[in-house]
């Protein structure tokens, strides 16, 4: 369980599912860099870089329309986020 929170560890399977997602053109390669910005800083002003994508793809929400982002954990994820406590056959 420990090894789930490890933050080296979790940005690198973070990084892996950006992509995966990039391989099937789903997600811009650079996502990455955003939602590790997010991970490290909590959130980030919406303007100060291009957050659409992830947004709508619910990896990063906000709290009003114009508001700051931070980073999310939609059930999609948590196979990749979160390795051994959500197999990535029971979840679609």
């Amino acid at each position: 369980m420990t090894g789930l929170l490890d933050l080296p560890a979790f940005k690198r399977r973070i990084k892996a599912y950006v992509q995966l997602r990039a391989a099937n053109k789903e997600l811009a390669p650079d996502s990455f860099y955003i939602l590790r910005d997010l991970l490290l800083r909590g959130e980030i002003p919406r303007g100060e870089m291009p957050v659409e994508t992830l947004l709508r793809e619910n990896l990063i929400g906000s709290g009003a329309p114009k508001g700051p982002v931070a980073l999310r954990f939609p059930v999609k994820v948590a196979p990749y986020y979160f390795p051994g406590l959500y197999p990535s056959g029971l979840i679609d």
